[in-house]
Formats: structure tokens, sequence, C-alpha cells
């Protein structure tokens, strides 16, 4: 599966998951949001990694191609941050299901939440590709 429908599956999925909550949460008021913990606390040692090729210019152009009000105006190294933090969060041993809840637990703005799909899918097929995986075996029921 080439790298374009990758992302659209990863965008289409977390944005559908995303809007599946909003309505399903619509109007009501939790005030006891925790974060989440990471969901694998044990990672084995893993063999020794393959050099990993990072590709900053295709992440910016799929992150700035979404024409999102969140995006526009947010300069080329505000956006390379969001992604590293984002494979830095994947570093740590948290998955994709642990980003999407941080999401919809910080975010009302639907809009809002597609551009942080679009940063965690961008992320994870360009600045640390290693986790594309995570995309391809997304859960859509969620």
């Amino acid at each position: 599966m080439d790298n374009n429908k990758k992302l659209l599956i990863g965008l289409s999925v977390v944005g559908l998951l995303l809007l599946a909550y909003f309505a399903g949460n619509a109007g009501s008021s939790d005030s006891n949001n925790v974060a989440p913990t990471p969901t694998n606390t044990w990672t084995p040692e893993p063999p020794a990694p393959n050099p990993v090729y990072v590709d900053e210019q295709s992440y910016l152009d799929t992150v700035n191609g979404t024409y999102n009000e969140y995006v526009l105006g947010t300069s080329d190294s505000e956006l390379l941050d969001y992604g590293y933090g984002i494979c830095d969060y994947l570093d740590s041993g948290y998955d994709l299901y642990d980003i999407i809840d941080l999401v919809v637990e910080n975010t009302t703005d639907p809009e809002e939440a597609e551009a942080w799909g679009a940063i965690t899918a961008g992320a994870m097929l360009y600045l640390c590709p290693e986790y594309e995986y995570m995309l391809e075996d997304l859960d859509t029921t969620y």
C-alpha cells in the first residue's frame, strides 16, 4: 500500500473515530479527565534498528495540505516539533489509541481534532515510520 493511501486511510479512520466520539458525547461534561497511562509498560529489547528514512518535507506537505484553520499560519518548525512530539510519545510506550484519547480529552472542536489527526498520521508515515503499522492495524470499532 503506498503512503498516500495509508495516509488517507489513517486520516479517515482517526477523523471518524474522533467524530464518533464527539457525536456520542455531545452535551456531556466529564470533569474527571485523567491522563491515559501507557498501554504497554514493558518493552522487549528490540533488535538493532534499521536506519529509518525521515522525510520532513513530505510530512510538512501532508499536514499543510489539510488546509485546516489550526494548521494554517503555523510555522514549519512548530509543525515539525508537533510531529516529533508524536514520535517521542510513541517512543515512550504509548500507542495510537492513547493519542486519540488525549486529543478527545483535550479538544471539543472537531476541526482541531482533525488537525491533530493529520499531524499524527503524517508523523507516523514520514517522521517515525517505524510506527506506520499502527495506522494499518487501527481498529475502526474503537
